[in-house]
Protein backbone atom coordinates (compact mmCIF):
# COMPACT_ATOMS: atom_id res chain seq x y z
CA UNK A 1 0.00 0.00 0.00
CA UNK A 2 1.29 3.22 -1.07
CA UNK A 3 2.21 5.74 2.11
CA UNK A 4 1.72 9.44 1.62
CA UNK A 5 2.95 12.18 4.54
CA UNK A 6 0.44 14.86 5.64
CA UNK A 7 1.05 17.70 7.86
CA UNK A 8 -1.70 19.37 9.32
CA UNK A 9 -1.98 22.32 12.24
CA UNK A 10 -4.45 22.26 15.35
CA UNK A 11 -5.01 22.71 18.94
CA UNK A 12 -8.34 21.07 18.85
CA UNK A 13 -8.82 17.64 20.21
CA UNK A 14 -11.87 17.79 17.79
CA UNK A 15 -10.60 18.52 14.81
CA UNK A 16 -7.48 16.32 15.21
CA UNK A 17 -10.10 13.59 15.29
CA UNK A 18 -12.46 14.87 12.45
CA UNK A 19 -9.50 15.30 10.63
CA UNK A 20 -8.15 12.37 11.52
CA UNK A 21 -11.45 10.49 10.50
CA UNK A 22 -10.87 12.06 6.98
CA UNK A 23 -7.65 10.87 6.68
CA UNK A 24 -8.73 7.11 7.43
CA UNK A 25 -11.95 7.23 4.71
CA UNK A 26 -9.47 8.24 1.81
CA UNK A 27 -7.63 5.04 2.88
CA UNK A 28 -10.47 3.07 2.34
CA UNK A 29 -11.56 4.64 -0.55
CA UNK A 30 -7.83 4.98 -2.33
CA UNK A 31 -6.21 2.09 -0.48
CA UNK A 32 -3.31 4.19 0.07
CA UNK A 33 -1.76 4.88 3.60
CA UNK A 34 -1.54 8.84 5.40
CA UNK A 35 1.14 8.94 8.09
CA UNK A 36 0.12 11.96 9.81
CA UNK A 37 2.00 14.94 11.50
CA UNK A 38 0.00 17.20 13.53
CA UNK A 39 1.72 20.30 14.26
CA UNK A 40 0.28 23.64 16.75
CA UNK A 41 -0.40 26.60 15.93
CA UNK A 42 1.81 28.28 18.56
CA UNK A 43 5.13 26.64 16.31
CA UNK A 44 3.57 25.61 13.29
CA UNK A 45 5.81 28.40 11.05
CA UNK A 46 8.73 27.53 12.66
CA UNK A 47 7.88 23.66 11.75
CA UNK A 48 7.21 24.75 8.12
CA UNK A 49 10.44 26.84 7.70
CA UNK A 50 12.40 24.01 8.51
CA UNK A 51 10.26 21.61 5.99
CA UNK A 52 11.14 24.24 3.68
CA UNK A 53 15.02 24.30 4.48
CA UNK A 54 15.56 20.97 5.44
CA UNK A 55 14.07 19.02 2.41
CA UNK A 56 12.76 17.23 4.98
CA UNK A 57 8.62 17.91 3.99
CA UNK A 58 5.69 15.53 4.28
CA UNK A 59 4.23 15.15 0.83
CA UNK A 60 1.54 17.12 1.65
CA UNK A 61 1.08 20.01 4.08
CA UNK A 62 -1.72 22.10 5.72
CA UNK A 63 -0.43 25.98 6.08
CA UNK A 64 -1.93 29.21 6.59
CA UNK A 65 -3.05 31.44 3.43
CA UNK A 66 -1.19 33.94 4.06
CA UNK A 67 2.26 31.24 4.20
CA UNK A 68 1.74 29.79 0.63
CA UNK A 69 3.71 33.23 -1.22
CA UNK A 70 7.11 33.55 1.34
CA UNK A 71 6.69 29.26 0.85
CA UNK A 72 6.85 29.77 -3.23
CA UNK A 73 9.62 32.82 -2.57
CA UNK A 74 11.56 29.83 -0.93
CA UNK A 75 11.18 27.29 -3.89
CA UNK A 76 10.05 25.15 -1.73
CA UNK A 77 6.75 24.25 -3.50
CA UNK A 78 5.71 22.25 -6.22
CA UNK A 79 3.46 23.99 -8.49
CA UNK A 80 -0.19 23.03 -10.01
CA UNK A 81 -0.56 22.39 -13.54
CA UNK A 82 -3.13 23.66 -15.59
CA UNK A 83 -4.60 20.39 -16.22
CA UNK A 84 -4.69 19.43 -12.42
CA UNK A 85 -6.42 22.41 -11.66
CA UNK A 86 -9.41 21.87 -13.72
CA UNK A 87 -9.31 18.79 -12.10
CA UNK A 88 -10.05 19.95 -9.00
CA UNK A 89 -13.34 22.23 -10.42
CA UNK A 90 -11.27 25.21 -12.14
CA UNK A 91 -10.29 28.50 -10.22
CA UNK A 92 -13.99 29.39 -10.82
CA UNK A 93 -15.00 26.83 -8.29
CA UNK A 94 -14.12 28.61 -5.60
CA UNK A 95 -14.25 32.51 -3.54
CA UNK A 96 -12.38 34.53 -5.71
CA UNK A 97 -10.89 36.09 -2.23
CA UNK A 98 -9.61 32.41 -1.21
CA UNK A 99 -8.62 31.92 -4.33
CA UNK A 100 -6.09 34.59 -4.45
CA UNK A 101 -4.09 33.12 -1.54
CA UNK A 102 -2.69 30.50 -4.36
CA UNK A 103 -0.72 32.52 -5.91
CA UNK A 104 1.23 35.77 -6.10
CA UNK A 105 0.91 39.11 -7.52
CA UNK A 106 4.64 38.78 -9.97
CA UNK A 107 3.77 34.86 -10.89
CA UNK A 108 0.85 33.48 -11.87
CA UNK A 109 1.77 29.45 -11.26
CA UNK A 110 -0.70 28.25 -8.80
CA UNK A 111 1.31 27.09 -5.58
CA UNK A 112 -1.41 26.36 -3.04
CA UNK A 113 -5.28 25.37 -2.88
CA UNK A 114 -7.59 26.69 -0.71
CA UNK A 115 -8.62 24.69 1.86
CA UNK A 116 -10.87 26.08 4.19
CA UNK A 117 -11.96 30.14 4.71
CA UNK A 118 -11.24 31.89 8.01
CA UNK A 119 -12.99 35.31 8.68
CA UNK A 120 -14.29 37.27 11.73
CA UNK A 121 -18.15 38.54 11.95
CA UNK A 122 -19.75 40.95 14.67
CA UNK A 123 -22.18 39.12 17.19
CA UNK A 124 -24.49 41.53 18.93
CA UNK A 125 -27.84 41.18 21.08
CA UNK A 126 -30.33 42.21 18.91
CA UNK A 127 -32.88 43.11 22.07
CA UNK A 128 -30.39 45.44 23.33
CA UNK A 129 -29.56 47.25 19.78
CA UNK A 130 -33.43 47.65 19.83
CA UNK A 131 -33.95 48.96 23.24
CA UNK A 132 -31.07 51.38 22.23
CA UNK A 133 -33.00 52.70 19.64
CA UNK A 134 -30.74 51.28 16.54
CA UNK A 135 -31.93 50.17 13.46
CA UNK A 136 -29.90 46.56 13.79
CA UNK A 137 -29.62 46.40 10.03
CA UNK A 138 -27.71 49.86 9.80
CA UNK A 139 -25.92 49.55 13.14
CA UNK A 140 -22.70 48.27 11.53
CA UNK A 141 -22.64 49.04 8.24
CA UNK A 142 -19.93 51.91 8.59
CA UNK A 143 -17.14 52.35 10.79
CA UNK A 144 -18.93 55.57 11.94
CA UNK A 145 -22.02 53.61 12.63
CA UNK A 146 -20.74 51.20 14.34
CA UNK A 147 -19.04 53.77 16.58
CA UNK A 148 -22.47 55.48 16.90
CA UNK A 149 -24.21 52.05 17.78
CA UNK A 150 -21.83 51.32 20.61
CA UNK A 151 -22.30 55.12 21.94
CA UNK A 152 -26.17 54.09 22.07
CA UNK A 153 -25.93 50.83 23.94
CA UNK A 154 -23.42 52.77 26.45
CA UNK A 155 -26.07 55.55 26.56
CA UNK A 156 -28.87 53.27 27.19
CA UNK A 157 -27.21 51.70 30.42
CA UNK A 158 -25.23 48.91 28.46
CA UNK A 159 -22.64 48.04 31.08
CA UNK A 160 -19.92 46.35 28.52
CA UNK A 161 -21.42 47.67 24.97
CA UNK A 162 -17.89 46.35 23.67
CA UNK A 163 -15.49 43.45 23.98
CA UNK A 164 -12.70 42.38 21.95
CA UNK A 165 -9.54 40.57 22.41
CA UNK A 166 -6.52 42.53 24.20
CA UNK A 167 -4.52 40.17 24.79
CA UNK A 168 -2.79 39.32 21.23
CA UNK A 169 -2.27 41.09 18.52
CA UNK A 170 -2.13 38.21 15.55
CA UNK A 171 -6.02 38.50 15.55
CA UNK A 172 -6.35 42.17 15.60
CA UNK A 173 -4.11 42.45 11.95
CA UNK A 174 -6.63 41.46 10.39
CA UNK A 175 -9.49 42.69 12.42
CA UNK A 176 -8.66 46.18 11.64
CA UNK A 177 -7.44 45.67 8.05
CA UNK A 178 -11.82 46.30 7.66
CA UNK A 179 -11.39 49.44 8.83
CA UNK A 180 -7.95 50.29 6.90
CA UNK A 181 -9.61 48.89 3.77
CA UNK A 182 -13.18 51.18 4.61
CA UNK A 183 -10.81 53.78 4.66
CA UNK A 184 -9.58 53.36 1.06
CA UNK A 185 -5.72 52.17 3.28
CA UNK A 186 -3.73 49.20 3.45
CA UNK A 187 -1.24 47.92 4.90
CA UNK A 188 1.17 47.56 2.23
CA UNK A 189 0.67 47.98 -1.50
CA UNK A 190 -0.31 45.02 -3.89
CA UNK A 191 2.39 44.32 -4.95
CA UNK A 192 4.63 44.45 -1.72
CA UNK A 193 6.92 47.16 -2.89
CA UNK A 194 5.25 50.33 -1.02
CA UNK A 195 4.95 50.26 2.89
CA UNK A 196 1.66 51.64 3.10
CA UNK A 197 0.60 51.73 6.88
CA UNK A 198 1.74 54.68 8.20
CA UNK A 199 -0.16 57.04 5.13
CA UNK A 200 -2.93 59.37 6.21
CA UNK A 201 -5.42 56.56 4.79
CA UNK A 202 -4.50 53.94 7.00
CA UNK A 203 -3.97 56.22 9.72
CA UNK A 204 -7.84 57.29 9.50
CA UNK A 205 -9.25 53.52 9.33
CA UNK A 206 -7.22 52.20 12.00
CA UNK A 207 -7.60 55.51 14.07
CA UNK A 208 -11.26 54.59 13.88
CA UNK A 209 -11.21 50.73 14.94
CA UNK A 210 -8.85 51.79 17.78
CA UNK A 211 -11.53 54.50 18.76
CA UNK A 212 -13.95 51.77 19.58
CA UNK A 213 -11.70 51.12 22.52
CA UNK A 214 -13.14 53.74 24.60
CA UNK A 215 -16.55 51.20 24.76
CA UNK A 216 -14.37 49.19 26.67
CA UNK A 217 -15.42 48.42 30.82
CA UNK A 218 -12.86 47.25 32.99
CA UNK A 219 -14.79 43.97 32.78
CA UNK A 220 -13.48 43.47 28.93
CA UNK A 221 -10.48 45.37 28.96
CA UNK A 222 -7.29 42.52 29.10
CA UNK A 223 -9.24 39.47 27.47
CA UNK A 224 -8.12 36.84 25.29
CA UNK A 225 -10.21 36.08 22.30
CA UNK A 226 -11.35 33.28 23.92
CA UNK A 227 -13.00 35.30 26.89
CA UNK A 228 -14.20 38.05 25.33
CA UNK A 229 -16.75 35.04 23.57
CA UNK A 230 -16.95 33.85 26.71
CA UNK A 231 -18.16 37.15 28.02
CA UNK A 232 -20.95 37.97 25.84
CA UNK A 233 -22.21 34.15 25.70
CA UNK A 234 -22.82 34.70 29.48
CA UNK A 235 -24.81 37.69 28.63
CA UNK A 236 -22.16 40.33 30.06
CA UNK A 237 -21.56 42.66 26.57
CA UNK A 238 -23.86 43.57 24.08
CA UNK A 239 -21.33 43.55 20.84
CA UNK A 240 -18.10 41.27 20.13
CA UNK A 241 -16.08 39.93 17.09
CA UNK A 242 -16.60 35.90 16.43
CA UNK A 243 -14.33 33.81 13.89
CA UNK A 244 -17.21 32.69 11.74
CA UNK A 245 -16.60 29.08 12.86
CA UNK A 246 -17.54 29.78 16.60
CA UNK A 247 -21.57 30.74 15.70
CA UNK A 248 -22.08 26.95 15.31
CA UNK A 249 -21.00 26.07 18.80
CA UNK A 250 -22.29 29.25 20.47
CA UNK A 251 -25.65 28.26 19.67
CA UNK A 252 -25.14 24.74 20.56
CA UNK A 253 -23.36 25.29 23.96
CA UNK A 254 -25.07 24.57 27.18
CA UNK A 255 -23.67 27.45 29.25
CA UNK A 256 -24.58 30.33 26.50
CA UNK A 257 -27.99 32.19 28.13
CA UNK A 258 -30.76 31.70 26.65
CA UNK A 259 -31.27 35.66 26.05
CA UNK A 260 -27.90 35.49 23.87
CA UNK A 261 -29.53 32.42 22.01
CA UNK A 262 -32.81 33.51 21.55
CA UNK A 263 -31.47 37.25 20.56
CA UNK A 264 -28.56 36.52 18.13
CA UNK A 265 -27.59 38.27 15.49
CA UNK A 266 -24.83 38.45 13.06
CA UNK A 267 -23.02 41.36 10.58
CA UNK A 268 -20.14 41.55 8.70
CA UNK A 269 -17.65 43.65 10.10
CA UNK A 270 -17.55 46.91 8.56
CA UNK A 271 -15.62 48.14 5.37
CA UNK A 272 -14.01 45.66 3.58
CA UNK A 273 -13.71 42.67 6.42
CA UNK A 274 -10.86 40.55 6.17
CA UNK A 275 -10.83 36.71 5.00
CA UNK A 276 -8.43 34.26 5.44
CA UNK A 277 -8.13 30.63 5.89
CA UNK A 278 -5.79 27.64 5.05
CA UNK A 279 -4.39 26.21 1.97
CA UNK A 280 -3.30 23.09 1.23
CA UNK A 281 0.34 23.00 -0.50
CA UNK A 282 2.20 19.74 -2.32
CA UNK A 283 6.33 20.40 -1.43
CA UNK A 284 8.66 20.40 -3.86
CA UNK A 285 10.77 17.35 -2.49
CA UNK A 286 8.06 14.98 -2.58
CA UNK A 287 9.02 11.69 -4.80
CA UNK A 288 8.21 12.30 -8.11
CA UNK A 289 7.53 8.88 -9.73
CA UNK A 290 3.75 8.69 -11.67
CA UNK A 291 2.07 6.74 -9.01
CA UNK A 292 3.38 8.63 -6.33
CA UNK A 293 2.52 11.96 -7.92
CA UNK A 294 -1.37 10.51 -8.51
CA UNK A 295 -1.93 9.60 -5.10
CA UNK A 296 -0.48 13.31 -3.52
CA UNK A 297 -3.06 14.76 -5.79
CA UNK A 298 -5.76 11.87 -5.12
CA UNK A 299 -5.56 13.32 -1.59
CA UNK A 300 -5.64 17.19 -2.45
CA UNK A 301 -8.43 16.20 -4.72
CA UNK A 302 -10.50 14.40 -2.05
CA UNK A 303 -9.71 17.25 1.13
CA UNK A 304 -11.32 19.78 -1.44
CA UNK A 305 -13.99 18.10 -2.48
CA UNK A 306 -17.03 19.68 -2.14
CA UNK A 307 -18.60 16.36 0.34
CA UNK A 308 -15.27 17.45 2.27
CA UNK A 309 -15.95 20.21 2.78
CA UNK A 310 -19.66 20.02 3.65
CA UNK A 311 -18.54 17.80 6.12
CA UNK A 312 -16.43 19.85 7.55
CA UNK A 313 -18.63 22.69 8.33
CA UNK A 314 -21.55 20.25 10.30
CA UNK A 315 -18.75 18.74 11.91
CA UNK A 316 -16.79 21.90 13.10
CA UNK A 317 -17.81 24.65 11.49
CA UNK A 318 -14.93 25.26 9.23
CA UNK A 319 -16.28 27.31 6.45
CA UNK A 320 -15.56 26.19 3.03
CA UNK A 321 -14.10 27.45 0.22
CA UNK A 322 -15.98 25.95 -2.92
CA UNK A 323 -18.17 28.00 -3.83
CA UNK A 324 -21.15 24.73 -4.13
CA UNK A 325 -20.09 23.69 -0.81
CA UNK A 326 -21.47 26.63 0.91
CA UNK A 327 -24.60 26.77 -1.33
CA UNK A 328 -25.48 23.84 0.66
CA UNK A 329 -24.66 24.61 3.83
CA UNK A 330 -27.55 25.29 6.10
CA UNK A 331 -26.35 28.15 8.48
CA UNK A 332 -28.05 29.61 11.49
CA UNK A 333 -28.81 32.11 12.62
CA UNK A 334 -30.90 33.10 9.62
CA UNK A 335 -28.81 36.01 9.37
CA UNK A 336 -25.67 33.94 9.40
CA UNK A 337 -25.79 33.19 5.90
CA UNK A 338 -26.53 36.95 4.74
CA UNK A 339 -24.07 37.98 6.89
CA UNK A 340 -21.26 35.59 5.31
CA UNK A 341 -22.47 35.79 1.61
CA UNK A 342 -22.04 39.64 2.56
CA UNK A 343 -18.23 39.16 3.77
CA UNK A 344 -17.42 36.82 0.50
CA UNK A 345 -18.60 39.65 -1.87
CA UNK A 346 -17.00 42.14 -0.23
CA UNK A 347 -14.03 40.99 1.79
CA UNK A 348 -10.67 41.17 0.72
CA UNK A 349 -7.36 39.04 1.48
CA UNK A 350 -3.63 40.48 2.30
CA UNK A 351 -2.21 40.79 -0.90
CA UNK A 352 0.23 37.41 -1.55
CA UNK A 353 3.51 38.98 -1.42
CA UNK A 354 6.97 37.64 -0.15
CA UNK A 355 8.10 39.98 2.86
CA UNK A 356 4.15 39.70 4.57
CA UNK A 357 5.41 37.11 7.12
CA UNK A 358 8.55 39.75 8.14
CA UNK A 359 5.85 42.37 8.03
CA UNK A 360 3.18 40.89 9.80
CA UNK A 361 5.68 40.33 12.71
CA UNK A 362 7.04 43.83 13.12
CA UNK A 363 3.26 45.35 12.66
CA UNK A 364 2.20 42.98 15.40
CA UNK A 365 5.02 44.42 17.83
CA UNK A 366 3.38 48.23 16.99
CA UNK A 367 -0.10 46.89 17.68
CA UNK A 368 1.04 45.49 21.27
CA UNK A 369 2.86 49.00 22.37
CA UNK A 370 -0.50 50.56 20.90
CA UNK A 371 -2.06 48.52 23.07
CA UNK A 372 -0.02 49.05 25.94
CA UNK A 373 -0.10 52.79 25.76
CA UNK A 374 -4.17 52.90 24.68
CA UNK A 375 -5.57 50.56 27.86
CA UNK A 376 -2.37 52.55 30.10
CA UNK A 377 -4.06 54.74 32.75
CA UNK A 378 -4.80 57.19 31.74
CA UNK A 379 -5.44 56.15 28.35
CA UNK A 380 -3.65 57.13 25.71
CA UNK A 381 -4.68 59.57 22.95
CA UNK A 382 -5.58 56.99 19.76
CA UNK A 383 -3.95 59.16 16.61
CA UNK A 384 -0.86 60.36 18.49
CA UNK A 385 -0.27 56.77 19.81
CA UNK A 386 -0.72 55.56 16.23
CA UNK A 387 2.17 57.98 14.23
CA UNK A 388 4.33 57.00 17.61
CA UNK A 389 4.74 53.75 16.62
CA UNK A 390 3.55 53.36 13.28
CA UNK A 391 5.32 55.86 11.96
CA UNK A 392 9.01 54.70 12.78
CA UNK A 393 7.22 51.29 11.37
CA UNK A 394 6.78 52.45 7.80
CA UNK A 395 10.16 53.61 7.50
CA UNK A 396 11.93 50.99 9.22
CA UNK A 397 9.62 48.35 6.50
CA UNK A 398 10.85 51.00 3.79
CA UNK A 399 14.52 50.71 4.32
CA UNK A 400 14.10 46.67 4.32
CA UNK A 401 12.15 47.16 1.15
CA UNK A 402 15.22 49.11 -0.72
Amino acid sequence: MPTLKFSFISDDLLRIEIISGLMRDFERKYNIKIQPQILSWNDAWQQILDFSLRGEAPDVSHIGSSWSSSLSAMNALRAFTPEEINELGGSEAFFQTAWRSAYTSDDPSVWAIPWSTFTYVLIYRRDLIAKAGVDEFKAFDTAQAMDNTLAALQESGVKTPWAIETSSTWDLIHIAASWVWGAGGNYMSVDGRQVLVHKPQALAGLGDFFALFRYLSPESRFLSAQQSYDLFRQGKCAVTVAAGDSIRDLLNDDFSALEVISNLGTAALPGSPWIGGDNLVIWKNTRASQSHTKAVLDFVRYLTSKDVQINLYQSAGILPTRVDAFNQLSLDPPSLRQTVARVFNRGQSHPSYKQWGRFETELRQSFAHILADLLGDPPAEVNATLEKYLLPLGRRIELMLR
